[in-house]
């Protein structure tokens, strides 16, 4: 036996940085968040989350976001982030081509 979660949302914000190659003037479409909607959409493989063989659901959402105080909730931050405390993650960062190692 293991406990399991039950109706678990998982937010992942992409955002446009100015110092990055694929940034565009404000209110054009990114082509890089363009790439990653179009692959959470049509996965290689089934989306999971943790060992759970309940498929994910993917919605997405375009927002504007606004500077100004606001509410952070949890949050996955890179450690090299000024302040940054937690639970140190090690996330795959990229997969083979031959998709049999990550």
């Amino acid at each position: 036996d293991r406990d399991f979660l039950a109706l678990v949302t998982l937010t992942i914000w992409l955002t446009d940085q100015p110092d990055e190659p694929h940034a565009t003037p404000s209110g054009e479409r990114s082509a890089a968040i363009d790439h990653w909607e179009r692959a959470l959409r049509r996965p290689a493989w089934p989306l999971r989350l943790g060992r759970s063989q309940d498929l994910v659901a993917v919605r997405t959402a375009r927002v504007e976001l606004a500077p100004g105080t606001g509410r952070q909730g949890y949050a996955i931050i890179p450690d090299t982030q000024p302040g940054a405390t937690g639970t140190r993650m090690r996330l795959t960062t990229a997969i083979a081509h031959q998709r049999d190692r990550t």
